[in-house]
């Protein structure tokens, strides 16, 4: 026995008691309590008159129960070991996922673990096993080869290079960042106990796990589950090679016999044989064990160690992140956990004080827990005044239960600022509950670490957390084992939102700010641009003081900016530090991104600063009283179209209507309103449903027109769902474009019209909406002074009129609401959205008619029609609208809010089609048709000899299934008749379905004017052809005086008297439908 080192050991125990007694101040009632040293490790200093080489030897001679070996491995047992109060061992089996189900694990199968390897005539296998297991927890996403040689001989503690060390010593020289560095840096050499300096970290250790000593066969699963989560286990054990079988491969010993080794668990098999091993254990099972003997031994370089070994040592799992996760690290114990203390119960406070090196953030803190199911709370204080508190108190605090016991490192919630040179302090209240020493602490011990050292205002400890008492005055030399981590938090580049909203027109100044300089500012380069230039524009900048030397310069989209801070007025960790000034004029009404691109940005030192740039919006209201402009993004935040589904994240925006079948979005300048198939479902915040229409209504724009007053304008759309990137910009002006008013004119004059005055125009652009695609219904809301509207004549001398491409239509116009003085028209466009004019109009004067220079034909004579019964027209008739105009092939009828069984009559005109009746099986909130003039479908062929005209009617809004069936009304050119030797009998009405033609029972309904009018029933739509069903062509007449006649087609707008209505052989069943659309279409107007 080395009695020398004994002596030594306990007279510095006794001089550091009397220390303690005679520094501690009188009314002080803080008690210190220090855990026994680890029997294992004192046992070990008892054997130090051992052969002073501790290498692996054969041990020749069998072994009996008792008896010792002569040779001592490369494992030094710790002076402290993790403390297991009873039951701890089972609870902590919930810091893994669920035990594994496999009875045999081998981590080679999956490739996550390295080589074997070989230490050599070194007693370094405690170096191999925790470098092992830290590669192995990395595979088998990364492949590393660290250096065991650098772990070796840089841990700092009291062994040489061949003495050996343990799984603490390796935890210490991790997390302060010694290592790993990497293998080709700093090869193996078993004589050489010089390593390189400077070398590159490879790999932050933050955390290492310290799983319960084996006492029984009840640890296995706890150690099966950190192999299989994580990957190979650190184990420390007694050898003896007189407890191996070399034939098996097998190690059993029931004793504890032999010298400390080190090596790594990387799997288990609970079928392997008790008969396999020297020694028969009680039952089969055993792990898989990774030697550092080199391949030539063993079963490749492993060995099975049964479960019921005597094993008493140490077991841990190393783990590691990226070296990006922090950049710092503070600490005063370099030798790590060499003792613990107590306060006198199981909870104690412990400070450290560090002062900062650099500009980088506190992000994290680093402890060790001597003991499982540890609670922690922590906390920061900057520029502690009264020991490791400061009056302001702590600037963050976090909390928590550390389930197993070892090395971990516990983020901030949110980093603390630091300047370099600023002092900071990291508190920590530990309670280990039924352990009475919760604080480990660096202290020196004789025979380990010899060379801790420590220094008054470092480290502190409290009972309470109110008084503290500096540890050096207890302890010499001792510190906390507590790291404090700092990060790179990047700093942010943005630009204020006090400063994003201008009327059109008008120009702001918006500052740019970065949130932090943490290594100081020597000057940057970036990019500003505006994301939609249609919306806004920058037209200049301006910089801070401090940016003597700077340029701006014009970039395609944006402009280019430039700072040097030549005067070092920047300085490190520096917070909100000004950038410059950007101005911003707005151009429409709209929202836009301000966005940021960072070229380069240099710190005082030279090197390159990462940051993060914000992308902030300007919000432009549109103004003017001549003209307004707005863009509405149709892009919404948590609002995502897939197909029919629509997912809407539940906001303040956002509504659910009462009935749950529909979602209404609210934009900065629109309104969505969803209507779904079904019900709105709910989950997670998240409104679902199944789309079947969506209404867009824009918000609406103001202008002052110089004849009608306050005019304003916005738009309404069907659509079948929002595409990324749909926008519609609207702009109203209180005059026409040029060269449209003309366009206007001329559309009003072939209507037999003329325009008396001009209220505004709006034009309509859209983005990634396409009409008869995404859109399938547009409306036009325009509103003039109710008093400007009476001055003209009344709302039925208003309408609406498109222009595009040099052609104009006059809409069907209807009056939408009138209220607050305002008169607000609605006029839907069957072809989409181009630009619109509001104006009033009256009757063209009638030229005289000039008197024929020949004889005319006589017009035969005909009996007066009887008048159609006058019938009430339903409400909801109101809403009808239809579109047209000699300049047009297509009419659009529409209708709102329908009740089940209601019809509704949409008048048509420019096609030979005059009406169509309607009727609803259910509840329709809305229906749109349209009429075009069409040709005979490629696949088909005519349905009769005489074909009159073939059109194409189609249904939007909802499905022919909710409608219970149509009755269409159209008219035929007498004279077409005569030429081709058929009457009003002959006359019928065809239906293209399932390729084939259909022919509808047709009634004659009467004539008049030299048209005679016809109405069909169907039951759907599609394409349709008037034809005469018998009858041959003779001459024509030589004068036709009807113009209508001449072109083959048939206006409403031609006649003003109700035709007689007369009997067909087979008479439709609603002939009140019959007769309303002969009224209908007879008596249409154009607005």
């Amino acid at each position: 026995m080395n009695t020398s080192i004994l002596k030594g050991l306990a007279g510095a125990l006794l001089c550091a008691c009397l220390l303690l007694w005679a520094a501690a101040p009188a009314a002080s009632a803080l008690e210190v309590t220090e855990a026994p040293l680890n029997p294992e490790f004192v046992k070990y200093l008892e054997e130090q008159e051992a052969p002073a080489d501790r290498m692996m030897t054969a041990a020749a001679a069998s072994i009996e129960e008792g008896e010792s070996t002569d040779e001592i491995c490369g494992e030094i047992p710790s002076p402290v070991t993790v403390a297991w109060p009873e039951g701890s061992e089972v609870q902590t089996t919930s810091a893994f996922k669920p035990a594994p189900s496999e009875s045999r694990y081998d981590l080679r199968d999956e490739g996550r673990v390295g080589s074997v390897k070989d230490q050599g005539h070194c007693g370094s296998c405690w170096s191999f096993a925790a470098i092992g297991s830290l590669e192995s927890t990395l595979l088998p996403g990364e492949v590393w080869d660290f250096s065991e040689n650098n772990l070796k001989n840089t841990h700092g503690l009291d062994y040489t290079h061949v003495e050996g060390g343990n799984a603490y010593m390796a935890t210490a020289y991790f997390s302060r960042w010694s290592g790993p560095v990497n293998e080709s840096d700093d090869p193996y050499s078993e004589v050489s106990g010089v390593s390189p300096t400077g070398l590159t970290v490879r790999k932050h250790v933050q955390d290492v796990d310290f799983l319960p000593v084996r006492k029984d066969r009840s640890n296995v699963t706890l150690i099966k589950q950190a192999v299989k989560e994580y990957g190979g286990v650190y184990s420390s054990m007694y050898w003896s090679n007189g407890f191996y079988d070399e034939g098996h491969a097998s190690y059993y010993d029931p004793w504890l016999v032999g010298g400390g080794h080190a090596v790594l668990i990387v799997g288990w098999d609970d079928t392997y044989s008790k008969e396999n091993f020297t020694f028969t254990p009680p039952g089969d099972g055993a792990f898989i064990v990774r030697n550092s003997w080199n391949t030539d031994w063993g079963d490749d370089g492993y060995f099975y160690q049964s479960y019921y070994d005597a094993d008493r040592g140490c077991k841990a799992v190393f783990t590691a992140e990226d070296t990006d996760n922090y950049r710092d690290v503070y600490f005063h114990d370099p030798l790590g956990w060499t003792s613990a203390v107590g306060l006198g119960s199981e909870t104690a406070y412990a400070a450290n004080v560090f002062t900062a090196t650099s500009g980088n953030s506190l992000g994290a803190v680093g402890f060790f827990t001597p003991a499982p199911n540890a609670a922690y709370e922590v906390s920061v204080y900057v520029d502690p005044t009264d020991g490791p508190l400061s009056a302001d108190g702590p600037v963050t605090t976090i909390s928590g239960t550390q389930v197993l016991p070892g090395y971990h490192t516990h983020p901030l919630a949110t980093p603390v600022p630091l300047k370099p040179g600023q002092k900071f302090s990291v508190v920590v209240k530990l309670t280990t509950p039924g352990y009475y020493q919760p604080l480990a602490v660096e202290k020196p011990i004789a025979g380990f670490s010899t060379g801790a050292k420590a220094s008054a205002g470092e480290s502190y400890v409290s009972a309470d957390g109110v008084e503290w008492d500096d540890l050096t005055t207890r302890m010499p030399n001792t510190n906390v084992c507590l790291k404090a981590y700092s990060v790179y938090e990047e700093p942010k580049l943005s630009f204020s939102t006090a400063h994003s909203s201008v009327n059109a027109g008008d120009e702001t100044e918006v500052p740019i700010t970065m949130s932090r300089a943490p290594w100081g500012l020597a000057g940057y380069e970036i990019d500003v641009s505006v994301a939609d230039p249609e919306v806004a524009t920058i037209t200049g900048a301006s910089y801070p003081a401090w940016a003597t030397l700077n340029l701006s310069r014009e970039t395609d989209d944006g402009l280019m900016m430039r700072a040097v801070d030549l005067d070092d007025a920047v300085h490190a960790g520096d917070e909100n530090v000004a950038l410059g000034t950007v101005r911003v004029k707005g151009l429409i009404g709209g929202a836009s991104d301000l966005e940021i691109a960072v070229r380069q940005i240099d710190a005082d030192g030279g090197d390159l600063v990462t940051t993060t740039a914000n992308t902030s919006s300007v919000t432009v209201a549109p103004a003017g009283d001549r003209e307004q402009a707005e863009k509405a993004k149709l892009d919404v935040p948590g609002c995502t179209f897939a197909g029919r589904n629509v997912s809407v994240k539940n906001s303040g925006d956002v509504q659910v209507s009462g009935d749950r079948k529909s979602i209404k979005v609210s934009g900065n300048s629109f309104d969505l309103t969803i209507r779904t198939t079904g019900e709105v479902t709910e989950e997670d915040g998240i409104f679902n449903g199944t789309v079947e229409r969506v209404v867009l209504q824009t918000r609406a724009l103001a202008v002052r027109s110089e004849g009608a007053g306050e005019v304003r304008g916005s738009v309404m759309a069907d659509l079948t769902g929002v595409p990324q990137g749909a926008a519609v910009t609207t702009a109203l002006r209180n005059e026409a474009g040029a060269g449209t008013m003309d366009i206007f004119e001329r559309a009003a004059g072939e209507e037999g019209l003329t325009i008396d005055a001009f209220a505004a125009s709006l034009e309509v652009r859209t983005a990634n909406l396409n009409d008869g695609e995404e859109i399938t219904g547009a409306t036009v809301l325009m509103s003039a002074p109710t008093a400007w509207v009476e001055a003209h004549g009344g709302a039925e001398n208003v309408t609406v009129i498109r222009c595009n491409d040099g052609k104009a239509t006059l809409l069907q116009t209807r009056v939408q609401v009138t209220e607050g003085g305002m008169t607000t028209f609605a006029a839907t466009s069957p072809d989409g959205f181009c630009e619109f004019g509001l104006v009033a109009v009256s009757a063209a004067p009638v030229e005289p008619t000039p008197v024929p220079t020949t004889e005319p034909t006589p017009v035969p004579t005909t009996t007066e029609p009887t008048p159609a019964p006058t019938t009430t027209e339903p409400a909801h008739v109101s809403s009808q609208s239809s579109g047209g105009s000699s300049q047009s092939d297509t009419a659009v009828g529409a209708a709102d809010s329908l009740r089940a069984g209601e019809n509704v009559t949409l008048t048509m005109r420019t096609t030979p089609v005059t009406a169509v009746t309607l009727r609803t099986k259910e509840d329709i909130d809305g229906l749109m048709l349209s009429v075009k003039k069409a040709t005979l479908p490629s696949a088909a062929d005519a349905p009769e000899d005489a074909v009159y005209a073939y059109v194409e009617a189609t249904l939007y809004r909802t499905t022919e299934d909710r409608l219970s069936g149509e009755t269409i009304a159209f008219a035929v050119p007498t004279a077409w008749m005569k030429a081709h030797s058929c009457t009003a009998d002959d006359i019928g009405l065809f239906r293209y379905v399932d390729g084939a033609w259909k022919p509808l029972e047709t009634v004659f309904t009467g004539e008049n004017g030299g048209i005679a009018y016809f109405a069909a029933e169907s039951d759907g739509f599609s394409t349709f052809a008037i034809a005469a069903t018998a009858g041959t062509p003779e001459t024509p007449a030589p004068t036709v005086t009807s113009a209508s006649a001449e072109s083959g087609a048939v206006t409403p707008a031609e006649t003003d008297t109700v035709p007689a209505t007369t009997t067909q052989k087979s008479p439709l069943p609603l002939w009140a439908a019959a007769l309303a659309i002969g009224s209908a279409a007879l008596l249409a107007r154009r607005h």
